[in-house]
């Protein structure tokens, strides 16, 4: 993955100053690299031992591995087998978010991502409900809210690339 945004950067250098680049590099690459290496249990911190942690981390890593679907907090509970509170406060203390707005979150940005490079024949509506958002004005406003932009004009910037 890291490999990929490099390839695209040394094609198109001007991509390092886009939205989606500056998101990758800050958001996903860490969520990614922090996976990885608690997969491969190199993560000795205590803070990563607690069951309230590892909850945390099965609970991000089916969110992204089921963007396309609408979860609700109580599939994560069940999942990560950690009660409403504990994943709660899990999310509190690492994004300052509950679980329900870090979903809205990760799914709002893999649909960015993949608004960047579909074809300009996909309509931004069909991508956007492929992710589940079906009532497109209040999509819209959370777009907005998380991306300072319409997704209308994300397409038109990645066109002009």
């Amino acid at each position: 993955y890291i490999q990929h945004l490099f390839d695209r950067i040394n094609m198109n250098p001007a991509l390092k100053e886009s939205p989606g680049f500056i998101n990758n590099i800050t958001v996903k690459v860490p969520s990614l690299l922090i996976n990885y290496l608690d997969k491969q249990r190199l993560l000795t911190l205590p803070e990563f031992n607690r069951k309230r942690d590892i909850a945390f981390h099965s609970s991000v890593d089916y969110i992204e591995k089921n963007l396309k679907r609408n979860i609700s907090v109580k599939e994560l509970c069940m999942n990560s087998s950690a009660s409403l509170r504990s994943l709660e406060m899990a999310f509190e203390e690492r994004y300052n978010i509950s679980p329900k707005a870090y979903i809205k979150a990760a799914r709002l940005n893999q649909f960015r991502r993949e608004l960047q490079y579909a074809p300009k024949s996909k309509k931004i509506s069909e991508i956007a409900q492929d992710y589940g958002f079906h009532h497109l004005g209040q999509f819209s406003q959370d777009y907005k809210k998380l991306f300072g932009e319409l997704p209308r004009e994300t397409r038109k910037a990645c066109m002009a690339e």
